[in-house]
């Protein structure tokens, strides 16, 4: 059988012609895959704390739990959030007892883990322990460890400074595992801020360099 000679590959020139295509393609396409997937996995933490924080806080409401716990663990690589639940009777009984409510781990928490997540990818503003506490009235609200130690920053309402909240970077864009504060950025990177009251009250909001603002997310 004769092979038909009107069939014809592609010249060396052409392949490297493609070649060379697929690399100006690949080139231009690699920073904004790698800053979209940076971007993303920011928000995917943020909207797991945020739902965590959203949850626990929603079943002292509920009357499920009488007083919860939202932690920043850091015993571990990667550090994780913890949150935590104490029965209307376990609270009752320390109350009665005229026991302490520190919001440490040396009370009795009748759910340890309500939820758990390991942050692989992104950080804080801190880089220690620290927890925020809630009971329904918010009367039993505490921060501990380095939360409460978090400088009173503007949000919104530029005449009260808050100092309730925890900010979240990529990993990437960390100094020594510590989200860069707002004045030291000096280019468009995913930085978010998850802000609370003493009643339970939650929102997000993301960094605006151009306004050198927070905004609500």
């Amino acid at each position: 059988m004769q092979q038909d000679q009107g069939i014809k590959g592609f010249t060396i020139l052409e392949l490297l012609v493609v070649l060379a295509l697929i690399g100006i393609v690949s080139a231009i396409g690699a920073p904004n895959f790698s800053k979209w997937k940076k971007s993303r996995e920011v928000r995917v933490g943020v909207e797991k704390i945020f739902g965590m924080m959203n949850n626990v806080i929603t079943q002292t409401q509920r009357g499920h739990y009488s007083y919860v716990q939202i932690e920043a663990n850091f015993a571990t690589t990667p550090f994780q959030i913890i949150t935590k639940g104490m029965k209307r009777e376990t609270f009752s009984k320390r109350l009665n007892q005229q026991l302490a409510l520190d919001c440490g781990d040396s009370i009795t928490w009748d759910n340890s883990n309500v939820e758990k997540f390991e942050a692989d990818n992104i950080d804080l503003h801190i880089k220690s322990k620290g927890a925020v506490c809630f009971s329904k009235d918010g009367s039993h609200y505490q921060l501990t460890g380095l939360l409460d130690n978090n400088d009173n920053i503007f949000i919104e309402d530029k005449s009260n400074a808050k100092k309730d909240y925890i900010i979240i970077c990529s990993k990437s864009d960390s100094v020594k595992n510590i989200c860069p504060a707002t004045d030291k950025i000096k280019k468009n990177q995913p930085l978010y801020l998850i802000a609370w009251s003493r009643f339970g009250m939650i929102n997000k909001f993301k960094w605006d360099l151009r306004n050198n603002e927070w905004k609500r997310d």
